[in-house]
């Protein structure tokens, strides 16, 4: 049985959750995990790099935050439940050894297959 899915492409983050970031230089991504799952969506960022604008976006959407670094503790004590999380294959070998194989299934990304749809503008990440 799978509970949800680890995201870890910084650019499937930032689409599917509408959002740009300055993190990287020259580039419009900033550095997270989005975990969802049907009743749950965790999004792993420095939150003190946050605008009210950002927050009021992700409040509006329900989604929970948690700073960046505690994805290892969500990972190492399985707080998603139990059952195994699906990742794709550009997981980094770091969030896949966390999990071992009994933990995951590694499956194609579906996101790169939805990307081409349009959305409305995006809502700015500020970095410090």
């Amino acid at each position: 049985m799978h509970i949800g899915t680890l995201i870890t492409s910084l650019s499937s983050i930032a689409w599917l959750l509408n959002l740009r970031g300055s993190d990287i230089p020259f580039s419009t991504l900033f550095y997270a995990y989005l975990f969802i799952s049907l009743d749950r969506v965790v999004l792993f960022l420095y939150s003190v790099k946050l605008t009210d604008e950002v927050e009021d976006h992700l409040r509006a959407l329900n989604i929970e935050r948690k700073e960046y670094n505690d994805i290892w503790t969500f990972l190492r004590r399985r707080e998603w439940g139990k059952g195994k999380i699906l990742i794709f294959p550009e997981t980094s070998y770091a969030v896949s050894s966390m999990l071992t194989h009994f933990c995951y299934t590694v499956v194609p990304s579906f996101i790169e297959n939805i990307e081409t749809i349009k959305s409305k503008p995006r809502i700015t990440y500020a970095s410090a």
